[in-house]
């Protein structure tokens, strides 16, 4: 489901990934990562929905078994709320994208980082090209690994036949059915991978896991980024990480490296405490004293994007705080209960310091003003999904935008700037919820990428998916 600025439009879910062997890919493709069709098979018999009576606009409707129905209005479905019958499924609406794929998985990939790249910022011109490093939760934790991927020919989808003359010949030569090529380099790593983060510093790539092993791993990536683009260069599978953090005494979740020019990484574990690793005069090094004030599990870290000092915690037991790392006491200096459950994301809005969003297991989401941080005041409270908020960004392009994760199988942008239509049913569907992309199982994360507008990656248990919603 999606949302143009005052004007709403239905849109259904993608259709469940299915595995499919892929010829002519490496091995190494074919055992980890395969892109889908999403057009071949699934949807050859599938009747399209067009506009209903009143000329709103249509993205898609359920189907009755593989036999043609009559057309009906279409409709937008809810998880948790509507309901399927045994012989009925979900279409999925090309319209609704410009662009979309899918890439199926050997394990659960349920963390990942987008690579910054030297291809220029704000790019709209397709095939888009891009880097992502993410990490694997195997069944045995001497199977897993970290992934370094170099994503291209990311076409858009194939439009619609068209009888206009005017058509953009530039636009045709981006359409492409062809499967985006999937270039990767391995390190093994052992134990499941809980979060992968990374950071660019200088010429050098480095990225911090967090293992279900209970340490904090931080390994030097460079040379297997810059083997992407030479083809036929060989890296080090067995590479060592630089450092271990071994000063938790549990797994934990919360990571996050400072935007401040510098090497430094918070990690935040299960037994409550938060660690501060830096590296300086050519070593890494992390403090022996935590930051302690939550009674529960620090959930995830966020660093001001403005103040190099400052940073925001979640936690389960229902709270957000904020430190400053200069305070002596390693204390926080300010404390909010935020939610009635677990407090499972934070995001800082890069573009507006004060604004700090939050997703709990209360399955809503809210925005706080940090100019007036106080319980109860949040200056948005929004409950739409079923199921607890999983991950939260705010878009790097559009400061009024976030993106949503949720273990309800939703991914969903809100929009801030957006109010209710005169007569809009507002209990329903928030007039703020701009779009929704379901059709993946055991979503995790999702995240924009920094340099191509509007493009997402969101992971799942079942799988990884590549989009841009068409009404962006």
């Amino acid at each position: 489901m999606s949302k143009e600025k005052g004007k709403r439009r239905a849109e259904e879910t993608v259709d469940e990934i299915r595995d499919k062997d892929k010829d002519g890919k490496k091995e190494s493709e074919i055992s980890m990562l395969d892109f889908e069709d999403n057009f071949e098979d699934e949807f050859a018999e599938e009747e399209i929905v067009g506009d209903d009576e009143d000329g709103n606009e249509g993205g898609g409707s359920k189907k009755k078994g593989s036999d043609k129905q009559p057309q009906q209005t279409p409709k937008a479905w809810r998880p948790g709320v509507d309901s399927l019958e045994e012989d009925e499924v979900l279409e999925y609406d090309p319209s609704a994208y410009h662009m979309m794929h899918a890439m199926s998985v050997t394990y659960p990939c349920l963390s990942f980082s987008f690579i910054r790249d030297e291809l220029g910022d704000n790019r709209t011109k397709y095939p888009h090209t891009m880097y992502v490093v993410t990490g694997s939760q195997a069944q045995e934790a001497s199977e897993n690994i970290i992934m370094v991927m170099k994503l291209s020919e990311i076409h858009k989808l194939p439009a619609e036949d068209s009888d206009d003359e005017d058509e953009d010949e530039d636009d045709e030569d981006d359409e492409c059915e062809d499967d985006p090529i999937v270039e990767m380099k391995t390190i093994t790593h052992s134990g499941a991978i809980n979060r992968i983060r990374t950071v660019q510093f200088g010429d050098k790539l480095h990225a911090a896991t967090w293992s279900d092993e209970g340490v904090v791993k931080i390994y030097d990536l460079t040379k297997h980024l810059e083997a992407l683009d030479v083809p036929g260069t060989s890296t080090d599978p067995n590479l060592k990480p630089e450092f271990t953090n071994r000063s938790h005494t549990t797994e934990g979740f919360a990571m996050d490296w400072s935007p401040h020019n510098t090497l430094r990484l918070l990690s935040g574990d299960n037994a409550k405490a938060i660690y501060d690793t830096t590296f300086t005069n050519g070593s890494w090094k992390t403090a022996a004293l935590p930051y302690l004030g939550h009674t529960a599990s620090v959930e995830d870290l966020q660093w001001s994007p403005t103040e190099a000092e400052v940073f925001a915690s979640c936690s389960a037991d229902k709270t957000v705080k904020i430190w400053d790392a200069r305070v002596n006491q390693r204390k926080a200096v300010l404390s909010v209960e935020a939610h009635t459950s677990d407090v499972n994301a934070i995001a800082w809005n890069k573009k507006v310091a004060y604004l700090l969003a939050s997703g709990s297991d209360d399955n809503s989401l809210k925005i706080w003003d940090l100019r007036n941080f106080k319980a109860g005041q949040s200056v948005g409270h929004f409950e739409y999904h079923n199921d607890q908020i999983c991950s939260l960004e705010w878009n790097p392009f559009d400061d009024t935008q976030i993106l949503v994760a949720s273990a309800d199988n939703q991914v969903t942008i809100w929009d801030l700037s957006l109010e209710a239509d005169e007569g809009e049913d507002e209990e329903e569907i928030p007039p703020q919820l701009f779009f929704v992309h379901q059709g993946q199982n055991q979503v995790r994360e999702a995240h924009y990428h920094p340099q191509i507008p509007n493009t997402i990656i969101s992971t799942a248990g079942d799988g990884v998916n590549i989009f841009k919603p068409s009404n962006t």
